[in-house]
């Protein structure tokens, strides 16, 4: 090896100044040649068991990176994620403190519907929107996307959770709150504090006649069908928004036109739908379990308020 050829190897270890990386090519015919590839290196200290050395090239090993595991695909734990959710959350707790005011104005809401002021027509059309609310209706639009709209189909398990989901939450809530129906007073001799009778049935003593319905007005399980149901119909098909809020309405006041709820029982179920359906869509919560259900980019897609209101979005720091 000639003195031109001999590389310091010591001096590439321990050096404190920026040295070239030496590679040398095994098929060389000539001496002057062999220095294939020179690059500055930063400045570093390499460990004796990080540099491997044989007659021909010099390897550094770099040291290995740690995995990052992510639960839940994509940009999920990101802050746009989550804060979209915030007026849905707000939504729920608002209409959650707003049923006990209904308290108040229950009585005159359902004397004027037993009166039955409403057109014909208009009494029509809202008790066909019922099937938007029933647990047959919602399946029956859950099996047309299906077929209709095959790649939405990875969606669907979401959206049953959604709506009968909260269906079955609002029947737990029966089982422990007792409240008579409209339908089971007469408002032409009922007086208006005959409405405020309510129980507590904290020990399931009442279970038993469950299927008594004229003892289980509050929630509204309706109520809580057809908002879920709208608000996984909002997310799946965004240019629909407005028909699904109309039809979610409608369901609710079907409720209140065929005498089976008050007011307040139906503010109950809206807000019990929110609050769910904020658990389903949180990627924190249950949209983690979801989310692996959705392949990516055909899964649910929450909205940015910003975006709605043609605003820039800005990332909290």
């Amino acid at each position: 090896m000639t003195p031109r050829q001999t590389t310091n190897l010591n001096a590439i270890r321990y050096s404190d100044t920026p040295t070239p990386s030496v590679t040398r090519s095994a098929h060389t015919p000539t001496a002057t040649s062999s220095i294939v590839d020179v690059s500055v290196k930063p400045r570093r200290r390499l460990s004796p068991d990080a540099v491997l050395r044989d007659q021909k090239r010099i390897i550094v090993n770099p040291e290995p990176q740690e995995p990052s595991l992510k639960l839940y695909p994509g940009p999920a734990w990101s802050a746009r994620s989550s804060k979209p959710l915030q007026p849905l959350l707000w939504f729920g707790v608002a209409v959650m403190l707003l049923s006990p005011l209904a308290l108040f104005c229950d009585y005159d809401i359902a004397v004027w519907f037993w009166e039955d002021r409403l057109p014909g027509d208009f009494r029509k059309a809202i008790y066909i929107s019922e099937f938007f609310s029933h647990g047959l209706g919602v399946a029956m639009i859950i099996t047309g996307i299906a077929i209709l709209v095959p790649e939405k189909r990875w969606c669907l398990p979401r959206l049953a959770a959604l709506s009968f989901g909260s269906g079955a939450i609002v029947t737990i809530l029966k089982m422990f709150i007792l409240r008579r129906r409209p339908n089971d007073f007469d408002f032409a001799t009922a007086r208006e504090d005959s409405i405020y009778q309510w129980s507590l049935d904290a020990y399931l003593q009442h279970v038993a006649i469950f299927d008594d319905s004229t003892l289980r007005s509050f929630p509204s399980g309706h109520a809580a069908t057809a908002v879920g149901l709208c608000i996984g119909m909002m997310l799946l098909f965004p240019r629909g928004r407005i028909y699904f809020v109309c039809m979610a309405t409608l369901a609710c006041t079907e409720r209140l036109l065929c005498q089976a709820h008050f007011l307040s029982d139906v503010l109950g179920g809206v807000a019990v739908a929110t609050l769910w359906s904020y658990i389903c869509l949180h990627p924190r919560m249950l949209g983690v379990l979801f989310g692996h259900m959705e392949p990516e980019g055909r899964g649910f897609k929450v909205p940015n308020v910003d975006d709605l209101r043609g605003k820039p979005y800005k990332r909290a720091a």
